[in-house]
């Protein structure tokens, strides 16, 4: 193995520019600043950002990676627009892989595992009372993301780690919906109790009914999803 090269502080400094940039645009999506088909320039993001091209450009190119924008070489950078095959795929998806998550960390959980899940819903519960939805969308993401940790596979975690840009927007979407975060507290509440019984079969039931309704809700609301809403996660 060769040896690892010591970054400069120019490479640090640009890796900070590059994740400061990905981290504005996506709060910027998630806000509906930017909005789902609009196209937008690097010399637009940059002056409006007031980042230099290049992490601009290093950004764009993370964030397509993630399904959230679309790049068209000379003619700018799309915002992603998600049609309702979208959202199904994704919850799809997210039933396969969370299920299984939750059922491998009832096996393979640590005695602190529990206490970092009700530390997340605890700043969940925070953020809501605040009203502040972009710091309880970064909780809502590390506790799925805590669950996957815990369930120590990591093909399982990086897939589930794979789609937290969609994930985010999605819930973005459905937190549309008045009352949502306290909805959302309740489920997760129904989830971190259910792993502290060890029971597997009403910890799986939780995550279904938590995703299901998150993708009812968002279903409704993501831009150009239109048509009758049909029940996308199943019970089991």
């Amino acid at each position: 193995m060769k040896e690892m090269k010591e970054l400069s502080a120019g490479e640090v400094n640009f890796a900070s520019l590059r994740d400061q940039a990905v981290r504005l645009i996506k709060n910027a999506i998630l806000k509906g600043e930017l909005q789902p088909g609009e196209v937008v320039s690097n010399e637009q993001l940059s002056s409006w950002l007031g980042i230099s091209r290049t992490p601009i450009r290093e950004a764009l190119l993370e964030l397509q990676k993630g399904g959230v924008v679309i790049i068209h070489r000379g003619k700018g950078t799309e915002v992603a627009r998600l049609s309702r095959k979208d959202v199904s795929e994704i919850f799809e998806t997210r039933e396969a892989l969370e299920v299984k998550s939750c059922e491998l960390m009832i096996e393979r959980m640590e005695e602190d595992s529990l206490d970092t899940l009700e530390a997340i819903l605890e700043r969940q519960i925070a953020d809501a009372s605040e009203g502040n939805q972009l710091r309880f969308l970064d909780g809502d993401h590390d506790f799925h993301l805590h669950m996957a940790r815990c369930a120590d596979n990591k093909r399982l975690y990086d897939a589930i780690e794979y789609l937290r840009d969609q994930t985010m927007l999605l819930g973005a979407y459905a937190l549309r919906k008045e009352n949502r975060m306290a909805e959302v507290i309740g489920e997760h509440r129904a989830i971190v109790d259910a792993l502290k019984q060890r029971d597997t079969q009403s910890a799986r039931a939780a995550v279904v009914v938590h995703l299901q309704r998150t993708c009812e809700d968002a279903l409704l609301r993501v831009p150009g999803a239109t048509g009758a809403v049909n029940a996308i996660v199943r019970s089991s």
